[in-house]
């Protein structure tokens, strides 16, 4: 595989500050307007583990947050809701605006 188009850093490395800055292609559809609170807070804490906010319809795991990742918006959700927002909630509904999981 040639990774000759990759951007390297100064040790010769795969600079991933500089494969976050890549466009991503917009979701096509129409906009479902501005976020609530829930779906703030999950912005807020995936964004603390990625540095970068992620896109209302954006696919966390297709954005490059991996499944251990995950857990840590997954337990900072618990703490901040009380109710537990386990690693297999996060990986059934990857994006922010997932249709809301049964109460």
């Amino acid at each position: 595989m040639n990774h000759n188009f990759f951007s390297l850093n100064v040790q010769g490395k795969v600079d991933l500050k500089a494969l976050s800055t890549a466009t991503r292609p917009k979701p096509s559809g129409p906009s479902r307007g501005m976020l609530d609170a829930r779906e703030e807070m999950i912005v807020s804490l995936v964004a603390g583990v990625r540095g970068v906010r992620p896109g209302a319809d954006e696919n966390f795991f297709d954005a490059g947050m991996h499944s251990l990742q995950a857990l840590r918006p997954a337990l900072c959700a618990t703490a901040a809701i009380g109710r537990d927002v386990g690693l297999p909630l996060v990986l059934a509904h990857p994006t922010v605006r997932t249709e809301r999981p049964p109460t």
